[in-house]
């Protein structure tokens, strides 16, 4: 019996997915050949804009903490400026493909 469910749920999937496209509907603005990697590639690309916003602040902050031995003050700045320029770059990117 849960076999039966399972492929019954799977061809429901497939039959949404065909009825979707078939209408011309497009994700994020453009028409994608498959809304599903459309949708893992923004996503990844969120993740790694915020990760690597955030690596330079702290790394920048270290270095200045070296040169200038005051320790954990400007590693924190980093990582907080890291942070926000991470969350307007995602915010200015979501704009960007939903508009």
């Amino acid at each position: 019996m849960l076999r039966g469910l399972a492929e019954d749920r799977a061809g429901d999937c497939w039959e949404f997915y065909r009825k979707i496209h078939l209408a011309g509907v497009t994700l994020m603005g453009r028409n994608n050949k498959n809304p599903v990697f459309a949708a893992f590639g923004l996503a990844a690309s969120i993740g790694l804009n915020i990760v690597a916003t955030v690596a330079v602040g702290l790394f920048g902050g270290r270095w200045l903490d070296r040169y200038f031995a005051t320790f954990p003050w400007f590693t924190v700045g980093g990582i907080v400026l890291g942070m926000l320029a991470g969350l307007w770059s995602v915010y200015k990117r979501i704009m960007q493909e939903y508009s």
